[in-house]
């Protein structure tokens, strides 16, 4: 093989390495189906409401808008039952329609496969509130 032929076909080579290692994306590797992990959010239950009349609360999740409640009073629950994938870590967020927060968690995939889990919000706002989170990761 000529040394121009050569150079040509290692340029060309070159050229599609970095094309590979641009599509790719920086840190990019392929997830595993042990790398994914699911959040299934149940229930959320309100022992107190927060505010003098009742809560209008707002859930999201990994920082995204998920639904919206009115009306919880103590003694309410709210049947989420939705699930959400994530891999390493991922957020639960409750919010007043005021604009302050209830609640906010990180669920890490070292929850996994621990059976019912709960996470507690407690406090006061106008009055004593306290919610309840219900939720697997498998």
């Amino acid at each position: 093989m000529s040394t121009r032929l050569l150079r040509k076909a290692t340029g060309l080579l070159a050229a599609l390495t970095g094309l590979v290692v641009i599509l790719a994306g920086p840190g990019a590797a392929a997830a595993t189906i042990q790398d994914i992990r699911i959040l299934y959010v149940d229930v959320i239950f309100c022992d107190d409401e927060a505010e003098i009349g009742s809560d209008e609360i707002t859930l999201l999740v990994a920082g995204n808008f998920v639904n919206s409640r009115t009306n919880m009073d103590g003694g309410d629950w709210w049947d989420i039952k939705l699930e959400f994938a994530f891999e390493e870590t991922i957020t639960i967020e409750l919010k007043e329609w005021s604009g302050w927060t209830i609640g906010f968690s990180t669920i890490d995939a070292s929850e996994a496969h621990q059976g019912v889990l709960w996470k507690h919000y407690f406090g006061h706002h106008g009055t004593n509130f306290y919610y309840r989170v219900l939720y697997v990761v498998t």
